[in-house]
Formats: C-alpha cells, sequence, structure tokens
C-alpha cells in the first residue's frame, strides 16, 4: 500500500475532497429519531428566536484536519465548527424540511468540536478503492448567539476552537464510539476538467501515469452523548426538559464532497460549509422507585444481619 504522502503533492489549488475525517456525526444509520423542541429565546441572555421542534438538525461543517504519519495508518487530529442552518421534523403541517424562525439572522446555533484518531492509507493504485478507520475521542459544545459568528474552518486542529464573543453554552457532549471510511477513485486524465477540478490529486504532476483522483464523497458515523448545561436548560430544553430523567444523544451522517474539502499542504485539509444532519435519539434513564428501595435497602439489611450472626 502506497503511502499517502507521497500522493499528497499538488500544485497551485488542486483540491482533495471529502477526505475520510469528513465529520460525521452519529453512528448508526438506523437509530431511531425522536422529537425535540428547543426555545431559544429561553436562554440567558435571551436568544432572539422562536421555539421550534425537530428531528433532524442540518448542519454546515467548517473544519481543519491535521493528518500525521506514514505507512499503513495514519493518525488524524480534527476541529471545527458546525452551524445549524436548518431542520426536519416528519409530519409538519408544511414542508418537513424547514429553517427555524430567526436562525442565522437574529441568532445562530452552532457547535465547536474537537476530534482525534487513525485511519488507514487508501490505496491509490487501484482503480477504485478504500480505507477505514477510527476516532479514539471527540467533545463538542453547543452555543448560542446573538451576534454573526464566522464559522470559517479554524487556524489549528488541535483543540476545540473558540467560540466567537457573546456566545453562551447551552450543553456538551463527547464520543461513545465511532468510525471512518473514503472512497478512492481514479479518472482519466482527459476528464479532469469536468470531473476532477476541483477535488483533485493530479498523479501526472507527481509522476504518474496522466490520471486524476477523487476522493470521497464520505461519511464517518459516531455516536455521542449530550449534557444540557444549567442554568440554562429549563428554558432552552422544553422537550425533554433535563429533569424529566430522559437522556439527548446525536446520530447522524456527514458528507463532505469534491468542492467542500481543499487539499492545503500534504497534511493539512480544510472543509468549508460541508454538510450533515444530526439526528437525536432520546434515552430513558432508569431511576428505581421508592418501593424498589426500600426493598432493596431491607434486603442489604438482612444479609447483614445474617452475617453478623454467623460471625457469633
Amino acid at each position: 500500500m502506497p503511502r499517502l504522502s507521497n500522493y499528497l503533492t499538488v500544485r497551485g489549488t488542486s483540491h482533495v475532497a471529502g477526505l475520510a475525517i469528513a465529520l460525521t456525526i452519529g453512528s448508526v444509520a438506523t437509530a431511531r429519531a425522536d422529537v425535540v423542541t428547543w426555545n431559544p429565546a429561553g436562554a440567558l441572555p435571551p436568544l432572539v428566536g422562536t421555539q421550534f421542534s425537530f428531528d433532524q438538525l442540518k448542519v454546515s461543517d467548517n473544519a481543519r484536519i491535521a493528518l500525521s504519519g506514514s505507512g499503513p495508518t495514519l493518525n488524524f487530529d480534527e476541529a471545527g465548527f458546525l452551524n445549524v442552518i436548518g431542520a426536519h421534523l416528519t409530519g409538519r403541517p408544511g414542508p418537513d424540511d424547514f429553517t427555524p424562525a430567526g436562525i442565522n439572522n437574529t441568532y445562530q446555533l452552532f457547535f465547536t468540536f474537537h476530534a482525534t484518531g487513525t485511519t488507514g492509507a487508501p490505496d491509490f493504485s487501484s482503480p477504485t478503492g478504500g480505507s477505514a478507520g477510527n476516532f479514539t475521542s471527540l467533545t463538542y459544545t453547543l452555543y448560542g448567539t446573538n451576534a454573526p459568528g464566522d464559522f470559517a474552518p479554524p487556524g489549528s486542529a488541535t483543540t476545540e476552537p473558540t467560540a466567537p464573543a457573546g456566545s453562551i453554552v447551552l450543553g456538551s457532549g463527547n464520543l461513545i464510539d465511532g468510525a471512518t471510511n473514503l472512497t478512492v477513485k481514479n479518472i482519466s486524465y482527459t476528464n479532469a476538467a469536468t470531473q476532477c477540478s476541483p477535488g483533485t490529486v493530479d498523479l501526472a504532476a507527481a509522476g504518474g501515469a496522466g490520471h486524476c483522483l477523487q476522493i470521497g464523497p464520505s461519511a464517518t458515523p459516531l455516536d455521542l452523548t449530550f449534557t444540557p448545561n444549567s442554568p440554562l436548560e429549563d428554558g432552552f430544553f422544553v422537550s425533554p426538559s433535563p429533569s424529566s430523567g430522559i437522556k439527548l444523544d446525536f446520530a447522524g451522517a456527514f458528507t463532505n464532497d469534491f468542492l467542500n474539502v481543499t487539499l492545503v499542504n500534504a497534511g493539512t485539509v480544510t472543509v468549508a460549509d460541508g454538510g450533515g444532519t444530526l439526528t437525536p435519539v432520546l434515552l430513558a434513564t432508569t431511576t428505581p422507585e421508592p418501593a424498589t428501595l426500600a426493598i432493596l435497602g431491607g434486603g442489604l439489611v438482612s444479609l447483614g444481619l445474617i452475617r453478623r450472626r454467623k460471625r457469633s
């Protein structure tokens, strides 16, 4: 398997598209979608926005990915922003896809994130090929702000990026598990103008045989926990309420295609305005009923008495 660094040599504004690490939040493609209701105006200081319900969030992905290592396995370090640009609610009056009133106008909702992991170096020598990898860590934070935000790819991929001034923390989460994959396709160099630019590595420029490569689109399945931030939780998180005993996780899928991914240099890739979705999954937390606790407590007391008798 050739080293990835052997092929990440480009000239001018050539691009690599849809690299494996193009972030995809959400783990299980068949995960059920649950309905969640948020009220931006309920957060303090107040965000100017209208309450809305959704079973899927649509986000724009802006990230920087640093690659390191060589051989069959590479390390990746990714950080960036996921800006909420729309929502989906199955069976709502009117179109299922909609734009919450005021979002990206009077207020914004966005996530910052930082992830690390490993991925296999793809085999560029075959007509089509791919590789897979795994996330080892991922943290993220949900913010709201009334001020306009700049969600361009951040200047570093080593930490979760700083939110714009005036942003307020609404919640945070981390990785449960996740995998990553990418697809590579060789295309005749004669078709480069229509099929390989942007989103191209020109093998001829690197000593190749006059072909170019498309990398992507890719999807990276993840499973993430989510914890609301107090004291904003009661105002913003209408349903499920943090006091309801229901835990909110996110699943989903991102695909960052050719036009959205740029090869900056041999070890740096950026994603600008990639696409993706976040799907809420609600999990009931099991809290023992008072009667159950009483029975359990009585059993433990009895056990203690029995042991005492045996010792005597």
